[in-house]
């Protein structure tokens, strides 16, 4: 199977199989080729990762030219916010950050990251203190 599309997951259970998708659990990212990618689907995987920067930095190489990256996660300064204003409650965070995670990002920090990496991001969103972007690598790179 090609690398049209992949999808890449965490948990010890294998996903759903779609049929056109290749999953490749995130420990295994370094065994797609460099561009032959047309679309990776992250979703949360970077919260599972410690070294979330540098493991995003190996996920968008996978990406060829004109390729589409959907990414999501939680946002800590959303989660603070609520804390502060009272709207999120201690079991309520630790359910949210504490759930297997290893790391967590923030919306702008990862905005940021997609940008430097040249990538146009083509829809975001912010909602119930989680990001969604869906980025582009452009071929004028």
């Amino acid at each position: 199977m090609n690398n049209d599309r992949v999808e890449l997951y965490v948990s010890e259970q294998h996903p759903q199989i779609n049929d056109g998708v290749k999953y490749i659990h995130l420990t295994h990212i370094q065994s797609i080729d460099n561009a032959s990618c047309m679309e990776i689907e992250v979703g949360n995987c970077l919260d599972y990762a410690l070294e979330r920067n540098e493991i995003l930095q190996v996920i968008i190489s996978k990406l060829r030219y004109n390729g589409t990256l959907q990414i999501n996660g939680i946002d800590l300064t959303e989660i603070m916010y609520n804390v502060v204003s009272g709207n999120l409650n201690l079991p309520q965070v630790q359910q949210l950050l504490y759930a297997g995670k290893l790391s967590a990002g923030t919306y702008e920090n990862t905005k940021q990251q997609l940008q430097q990496a040249n990538l146009t991001i083509i829809n975001e969103t912010l909602v119930d203190n989680q990001y969604f972007f869906t980025a582009k690598r452009e071929l004028n790179e």
